[in-house]
């Protein structure tokens, strides 16, 4: 008589190429989620920083016309304490401490005081923010139109972000 050895096939288990099929599907399954996640935390932050940089530049509209308006009522000339705006390099204000100073050869990053949650330059304790605001000023009709550029600049990833305000002041007076 003949020995057979009979082989039989263990159906309960998985093979080779099914555990693989399956780890594929498991991986995308958490690698679409994760980019999406990954993606919103990205356009948040862009969000909040545009929306910061909008903010600072129209603090510094409101801060320039209203400027302007006492320059005008006390009897001054409606652009006096701009004279560093009106260069190519531009200007710095500082609303916290109602001071604006020229910007030789570029503006510094605005410092976040976290006290009082204003930004501005000298903060106690001055923590860098990611923002540098440049106001330009540039004389349309002499003594009596002004355009101003007020620029806040950013690094984020991607490049360089910019919120722009352009305005024009009048002398009213």
């Amino acid at each position: 008589m003949h020995n057979k050895k009979k082989y039989t096939h263990n159906k309960g288990g998985f093979t080779l190429l099914e555990t693989l099929v399956a780890i594929s599907v498991l991986i995308l399954a958490t690698v679409g989620p994760m980019t999406l996640a990954s993606d919103s935390i990205r356009n948040a932050s862009l969000s909040r920083n545009q929306t910061v940089a909008y903010f600072l530049a129209e603090e510094a509209a409101e801060f320039i016309h209203n400027r302007v308006t006492s320059n005008s009522f006390s009897g001054d000339s409606w652009l006096e304490g701009f004279g560093t705006c009106l260069n190519a390099n531009g200007c710095r204000i500082d609303v916290p401490d109602n001071q604006i100073s020229g910007c030789p050869p570029s503006c510094p990053v605005l410092e976040f005081d976290g006290t009082n949650g204003l930004y501005g330059y000298g903060g106690a304790p001055p923590v860098n923010s990611l923002f540098t605001r440049t106001i330009r000023m540039q004389e349309i009709v002499i003594d009596q139109e002004v355009q101003v550029d007020i620029i806040v600049e950013w690094e984020q990833v991607g490049g360089v972000r910019q919120a722009i305000i352009e305005d024009h002041l009048l002398n009213w007076r």
